[in-house]
């Protein structure tokens, strides 16, 4: 029998689901089945995982999704200290064994992770982004866009400092290799590590003090750190020499011209 013709049929097939769950450099793989599970070459190692049901409806909230799983599992752990560095997704296959064939019932992105006995993790949709309004720019005076986007057009490369990491102290770093660069040069930057990334709030020589800590990072260990923008127009000016790609308005009358007559 097929997969529909054994969703439909009341008989007493047992189906089982496949749990991918993925970021840029990290993945696991998980079955609500009782034995392990081979599929496009991925191994999904048997867990303890509920879901509850999905509905398919038009309402705001209607998609999401709500898994369980224990509190001491990788996937959860991720969400422990912080949330992480790039967006976990979770594709959902569902299968009856008998009939080899695996459906995709669910992908998305997991937001949240809420703690108690067990991890609950909140899962919206991929569909769900086509929900909200793309900001555009405003009228203000920072600028709309953010360093090194396209829209800034200055290139990382040209302000950033790799170095090692000579010593760690939770989230203050030193990197010898920064002290080459005035005081708060990288305030407002971020430094990089793999595919973690951490804004730094303060520089000073040689240090670098995050707003958290990088997972996993050690001494000895290679970084990237890269400069900070205020978005405001004398910095991409004198900092970045970018005053034409500027994307503010430093200007802005103080008094409307609409309302209260000019003083």
């Amino acid at each position: 029998m097929s997969y529909a013709a054994l969703e439909t049929s009341g008989n007493a097939s047992q189906p089982i689901e496949l749990y991918a769950f993925q970021t840029a450099d990290e993945g696991w793989f998980y079955t609500s089945g009782d034995a392990p599970v081979t599929y496009l070459g991925q191994l999904y190692a048997p867990e303890s995982i509920l879901r509850n049901a999905i509905n398919q409806s038009g309402e705001a909230k209607a998609g999401q999704l709500r898994i369980t799983i224990p509190g001491t599992n990788p996937v959860a752990s991720a969400f422990k200290s912080y949330i992480p560095d790039t967006p976990m997704s979770i594709v959902i296959y569902r299968t009856h064994g008998a009939d080899g064939e695996f459906v995709v019932i669910f992908t998305g992105r997991v937001l949240v992770a809420t703690f108690g006995d067990f991890a609950e993790l909140t899962c919206m949709p991929e569909n769900d982004l086509l929900k909200y309004n793309v900001p555009s720019q405003q009228f203000q005076a920072q600028c709309n866009h953010f360093l090194f986007d396209a829209g800034c057009k200055v290139a990382p490369v040209s302000y950033s400092v790799a170095g090692a990491v000579t010593a760690l102290a939770v989230a203050v770093l030193t990197v010898p290799a920064c002290a080459a660069k005035p005081n708060g040069w990288f305030n407002a930057g971020y430094v990089q590590f793999g595919e973690q990334r951490r804004m730094i709030l303060f520089h000073v020589g040689d240090q670098l003090t995050l707003i958290g800590p990088i997972s996993g990072l050690t001494v000895g260990a290679s970084v990237i750190a890269y400069a900070g923008c205020m978005r405001d127009y004398g910095t991409c000016v004198s900092k970045f020499a970018n005053g034409k790609n500027f994307a503010g308005f430093p200007w802005i009358p103080v008094n409307n011209p609409f309302g209260t007559p000019f003083v």
